[in-house]
């Protein structure tokens, strides 16, 4: 079992996405370049568990966070997670794309589409942690560039979702 207590240490889920979140055999999609919300999920979710199964020990890769945030999150969610950097702010203590603090052989089961127009959808990801399955709802927002994460809810379908944004604004950020 890894110890992967990121957000605690780093102050946000863009700490978590390096540069090279992408390895060379996962497919780099920006969600300009497609219309299916399911594929820019995907895409999200394929490439940060690469980086953190083949990471090792308590090396983290280096981070691009504005490249990340400007090719995948709303211009308001990427605003509210770098407010967590700042020197005085309370970090997060949960990774919100794993919903957990520990990981180990994370494999991507499902994203599907679960609800779509033309402003707005959820994809529904199902991903294995460390033999138990994990569900979560990504919401994103249809901007002029393409389809951007606006939330993550983790725990969906659960008596107890708990969602980044409202974490973020209980935190008054």
């Amino acid at each position: 079992m890894k110890l992967f207590a990121v957000l605690a240490i780093a102050g946000s889920i863009g700490s978590l996405l390096p540069a090279s979140a992408f390895a060379e055999d996962v497919p780099v999609l920006r969600p300009a370049e497609t219309a299916a919300p399911s594929d820019i999920v995907r895409t999200v979710y394929e490439g940060y568990f690469a980086v953190l199964n083949a990471a090792t020990g308590s090396d983290l890769p280096d981070v691009n966070w504005a490249e990340f945030a400007a090719a995948y999150l709303t211009p308001d969610l990427a605003a509210r997670l770098a407010r967590t950097r700042l020197p005085d702010a309370d970090p997060l203590d949960v990774d919100f794309l794993i919903v957990a603090q520990d990981y180990e052989k994370l494999k991507l089961d499902k994203a599907e589409t679960t609800a779509s127009d033309e402003a707005s959808a959820t994809v529904r990801v199902t991903f294995t942690n460390m033999g138990a399955q994990t569900v979560s709802d990504v919401k994103l927002a249809k901007l002029p560039e393409g389809w951007r994460i606006s939330d993550i809810v983790a725990n969906a379908g659960t008596p107890e979702p708990f969602s980044l944004t409202d974490t973020l604004k209980a935190m008054g950020l």
